[in-house]
């Protein structure tokens, strides 16, 4: 079954761009979570050497983790942005597709991971890809109307 999008307008792809902003504001704050787990572990004398080591090792992936999350969500939104303001500048005002949204998508992700020294390989682009569909339909899913 295919799932039918409409297209967004400019608006509308703008509060995606918020919508991810949002989302990693979160993520940030989960990070920030760990952060204080770990000191947290590392003040606790109850804590045994071999517990210690597993939960700060634990800890450690995790925040590595959302810190890499955080930062590629960011690059992307700002690519977006720039992706937006640039139809913005030219006076395109039409809707966006969601085949251009995803081409925008793509091109962000290969653009950061490009500029980051580490090309965005085949499973990358997909679990984006696979984000960025749900962030669009639920963000159209949130502009029905509701019965």
């Amino acid at each position: 079954m295919t799932i039918q999008l409409e297209p967004l307008s400019l608006d509308q792809v703008q509060a995606q761009i918020t919508l991810l902003s949002v989302i990693s504001a979160d993520i940030q704050e989960h990070r920030d979570a760990s952060l204080r787990a770990r000191d947290a572990v590392l003040a606790d004398p109850q804590i045994g050497h071999k517990r210690r080591e597993r939960e700060l090792h634990y800890l450690e992936a995790q925040q590595l983790t959302l810190a890499g999350v955080c930062q590629e969500l960011g690059a992307v939104r700002r690519i977006l942005q720039n992706h937006l303001a640039s139809r913005h500048n030219s006076g395109e005002q039409s809707p966006v597709t969601f085949a251009e949204f995803e081409r925008w998508c793509i091109d962000s992700l290969q653009s950061y991971r490009n500029a980051s020294g580490e090309p965005a390989s085949p499973e990358d682009t997909q679990y984006w890809l696979g984000v960025f569909r749900a962030l669009f339909a639920s963000f159209r899913k949130s502009l029905a109307p509701t019965s």
